[in-house]
């Protein structure tokens, strides 16, 4: 992981369409279609979960990824704190980049889960000290943004 692969800043908010449109209103942002399903994860002292994600992806770089708060999940809208979610980074092998990143006192907080419950897949989230850190597969980043 280097700079070169950081993509996206992730910010929650208690409502997804008026956040857009606030956000194009104030600083001319456009969207990429709203991303919107049950996403399975493991969550760390939790377990494995579906998580239900609303969110969507500016089409201007670098990306703000806007999120819809989700009680009860890594995904919480804050009504006194800080909304800032997650810097991402876009990375060729999840499993290995999270294994390091752990190593370095960074455990993974929350991970997408493949079809055989192996995991970390697609995505994982470290967290330290208040700050995240999301690794996306690069595989689906070029998907996500074709």
């Amino acid at each position: 992981m280097n700079g070169e692969s950081y993509f996206h800043v992730g910010l929650i908010v208690p409502k997804l369409e008026p956040a857009l449109a606030e956000l194009t209103a104030v600083v001319g942002l456009t969207w990429r279609d709203t991303f919107e399903g049950e996403v399975p994860m493991h969550v760390t002292g939790r377990g494995e979960q579906l998580v239900p994600l609303r969110f969507a992806y500016s089409r201007e770089a670098p990306y703000l990824e806007v999120i819809e708060g989700v009680p009860g999940t890594p995904w919480e809208f804050s009504e006194h704190g800080s909304n800032l979610h997650h810097l991402g980074f876009s990375v060729d092998d999840v499993a290995s980049e999270s294994e390091r990143m752990a190593g370095a006192f960074c455990p993974v907080e929350v991970c997408g889960v493949g079809p055989g419950g192996e995991w970390p897949v697609t995505f994982s989230f470290h967290q330290r000290d208040g700050l995240r850190i999301e690794l996306v597969d690069r595989a689906i980043r070029t998907i996500m943004f074709r």
